[in-house]
């Protein structure tokens, strides 16, 4: 993965957008691959709501993003966030030990981005603390299907 540095919030909230469609994708791939296995319908339609959730965040963090956005917070620089830190690879992690790895990623990523722009822009701020929070109890449903 190219090491970008996340120094504004439009750049913040372009890669949240892109962890939740990788992240997307994954999960119905997961979903269509446990469509052939009939006892395994619950954890096709766990996938399935992931999947899901995965654009609704996608939506919360947009509208909270252009709600409040201005030219002035726009050009607020902050400390950066390196995407090397937080880059998901979907095509090697497809057992759930390497599914959880990935939400733990894109949770740590949430949270990070929340402290950074608490300060800036505290509804996107604070959107970014619920869907961590939302991650969490995913990891926890993927735990308990792997346990």
């Amino acid at each position: 993965m190219v090491l970008v540095e996340l120094n504004t919030a439009s750049a913040i909230v372009s890669f949240t957008k892109k962890l939740e469609e990788d992240s997307a994708k994954l999960y119905r791939e997961l979903a269509e691959k446990e469509k052939e296995k009939e006892k395994e319908k619950e954890r096709r339609e766990m996938f399935l709501s992931f999947a899901k959730e995965n654009r609704d965040n996608e939506t919360i963090v947009e509208r909270a993003y252009y709600g409040v956005i201005s030219d002035q917070v726009e050009s607020s620089f902050f400390e950066a966030l390196d995407t090397e830190e937080y880059g998901i690879d979907t095509k090697r992690s497809r057992d759930l030990g390497g599914i959880v790895e990935i939400e733990e990623t894109i949770q740590r990523f949430y949270l990070d981005a929340a402290e950074r722009l608490r300060s800036f822009l505290p509804d996107v701020s604070n959107a970014f603390n619920r869907i961590s929070k939302r991650r969490r109890k995913r990891q926890k449903m993927l735990l308990e299907v792997d346990g």
